[in-house]
Parts: structure tokens; sequence; C-alpha cells
């Protein structure tokens, strides 16, 4: 099977298959973070060890993620892509990844998971950050849990910063903390994918 093969096999969009590590600037705050990740990739798939990319939106969460999961393939590991907002879908209507393995399963099992765009709608009420928890977050949940007792690493990208998380979605985070690094950074430091 070929790479472009293997890159569809694992549902990564096209328009990441050119993200490169070389790409985000030097100065960038979380690139230590990520240039660490993915030289020790094997060590962090083999043991669950995943990532939390929480930066504002358009800031490169979604490539850093390619290039995580790029350098798993690389180094023989298996992997799938998802958009959080398909995943009820997904579950609900039983889709089929293969003949004999449905794409939650497949979800659930492969070495590394990547969750693109993970979204809770958050208000103030009272002084507070309220988040409205529905289903399609507690089948995430849930997903996530399943592989954290699998042993499988997980990346999820988000707008939400693990302060706001832990505050709207308390039971989640405490659950994310066991198996993921949490990297944010500003938006000055902006990912410059290759033209």
């Amino acid at each position: 099977m070929g790479v472009e093969d293997l890159l569809n096999r694992m549902n990564l969009p096209r328009n990441h298959w050119d993200a490169r590590l070389s790409e985000i600037p030097d100065k960038a705050s979380h690139k230590e973070q990520i240039v660490d990740y993915v030289e020790n990739i094997t060590y962090n798939v083999s043991n669950g060890r995943g990532l939390y990319l929480s930066f504002k939106q358009s800031t490169g969460k979604s490539a850093i993620a390619a290039i995580c999961l790029k350098a798993a393939l690389s180094k023989g590991h298996s992997g799938l892509w998802l958009a959080c907002d398909q995943v009820p879908k997904y579950i609900i209507e039983d889709y089929e990844f293969d003949d004999d393995m449905t794409v939650v399963q497949r979800a659930e099992t492969v070495p590394l998971l990547v969750l693109d765009e993970f979204v809770l709608s958050v208000k103030s009420e009272k002084g507070r950050k309220v988040a409205r928890v529905g289903e399609r977050e507690r089948m995430i949940e849930m997903m996530v849990r399943r592989r954290i007792d699998a042993k499988k690493a997980t990346i999820i990208t988000s707008n939400i910063g693990p302060k706001t998380f832990e505050e709207v979605y308390p039971s989640f985070f405490r659950v994310l903390t066991e198996s993921v690094d949490f990297v944010t950074t500003d938006s000055s430091h902006l990912f410059r994918p290759h033209k």
C-alpha cells in the first residue's frame, strides 16, 4: 500500500498531507513540546500518551495533529482522523470502516486517534462559565475513556483552553489529565503552512 493510500485509510484530510514540523516557527512557545512528542512518537503511541492542542482558531492545531499522525505512520503505527462533529453519526449509524470493522471499532482500537475540533458551547452564568454538555460530547468522552483503558494514544484539537475545559467539563478534563499533555500557544506565533 502506497503512502497516499495509507493517508486516505487514516482519513487524514488532504489539505494536511504536506504539513511539516519545520513550518512551526522556532519562536513558537509550543514547538519544543511538539518536537519532543514527534521525536518520541513510538514511546508515546506505545504508552497511550496523547496531546490536547488548544490554540485559537486557525493557528495550526489540525496541521500539528496531522504532523503527529504522519510521524506515527512513519514508524509503522496506524492511525485514524475523525472530525468530532461526525462522531455521533459514526456511532448511531454504525458506519463501516472495513468489511469486518465499524469506524467506531477502528477509532477505539487504532494506536493513534486524532479527534479534530472538540467544541463546547460555553456561556457565562451568574459569574461563572457553564458548558452545554450534550450527547455528542458524552459520546466523545466515552470513546476517549475506552481508549485510555486500552492504553491507546489520542490527540484532541480544540479552541477550548485547559483552564476553561477544567472549569466547564471537570469529569472529562480529569480523565484527559491521565493520558494527554496539554499544549497551548498564543496567536502571535502562527503555523505557517507550505505554499
